[in-house]
């Protein structure tokens, strides 16, 4: 992830990160923070379909939520019965016409048993969230869905809405309709710009600044492990060197000695792309 921080008009600093920790040390000072060139994490099909669910699952009468959950995963139940069920609710509310219409559908009738086991068993953000996709079996989901990269980049992105509902549970406590109600803040609260805005790009979409910092620069991540497994780092070697040469006069690099990642500790090592530019000595890592 690239960085821009615009400190005013003399100076531009920037740096490429894993995004989600970062944007959140930035927001706590008083920087603006905003995504571009990628689409926002809560615009991401993925996410609003599992958010949908923790909706429902503390409001059960949240009809517009419960819509989207009916098609995720597909239960057969298709736009007409949907039409009518909307229908039932406008008449009889949400409850006794979801109630009623189980008995005739058993597509239906199923979501309601998984939304009873859920609710029984929920927890904190973090929590429910791992119960529930282990519940939808999500991972092989969203693997039916699409070739191997893209269905690795969807669970990317399932994987840093765990790691935000962890931080979030570590400073603010387990409440899920707060969890809920702070993503909507963090979604559409951009009226407040400062002077320091935080800018998030790609690699790829970087350009020259005065002054670059990389962070996150380990064994695990840049390469990423994925790729590092397979042998297959030249694109990651590449995209690396091109953040390098977007620095004028300055560049920082960051390495972490061990980092919190889905909800345990790693200790991954400096890159060895630092080894292979002189940067730093290699040492060992461990990886997910």
């Amino acid at each position: 992830m690239f960085l821009n921080v615009d400190a005013g008009p003399r100076t531009t600093f920037s740096g490429f990160v894993a995004f989600c920790s970062i944007a959140r040390a930035c927001e706590r000072r008083g920087l603006s923070v905003r995504v571009t060139a990628e689409t926002p994490l809560l615009e991401r099909k993925e996410i609003r379909d599992l958010l949908a669910y923790l909706r429902v699952l503390v409001n059960p009468i949240d009809w517009t939520a419960f819509e989207r959950v009916i098609g995720f995963p597909p239960r057969g139940i298709g736009a007409k019965t949907v039409a009518h069920l909307h229908e039932g609710v406008i008449r009889q509310g949400v409850e006794a016409t979801l109630a009623a219409a189980a008995r005739q559908h058993k597509g239906l009738a199923a979501l309601l048993v998984l939304l009873a086991m859920l609710r029984g068993r929920m927890g904190g953000p973090a929590a429910t969230l791992r119960l529930l996709i282990d519940a939808l079996n999500y991972r092989a989901y969203l693997s039916r869905r699409g070739e191997p990269d893209e269905s690795e980049r969807r669970w990317s992105h399932v994987e840093e809405l765990i790691e935000l509902a962890d931080g979030r549970e570590c400073r603010h406590g387990t409440d899920i309709r707060e969890f809920l109600d702070h993503l909507v803040l963090a979604d559409v609260d951009e009226s407040h710009v400062t002077s320091d805005q935080v800018l998030g790009l790609t690699l790829h979409s970087a350009l020259e600044f005065e002054a670059c910092v990389i962070t996150g620069v380990e064994d695990g991540l840049i390469p990423h492990y994925r790729h590092a497994e397979v042998g297959d780092v030249e694109e990651e070697r590449r995209l690396f060197y091109v953040g390098l040469t977007r620095a004028r006069p300055r560049l920082l690099l960051t390495v972490c000695r061990e980092r919190l990642l889905w909800g345990r500790p790693w200790a991954f090592g400096p890159s060895r792309f630092l080894a292979e530019a002189k940067l730093a000595a290699r040492s060992g890592s461990r990886h997910p």
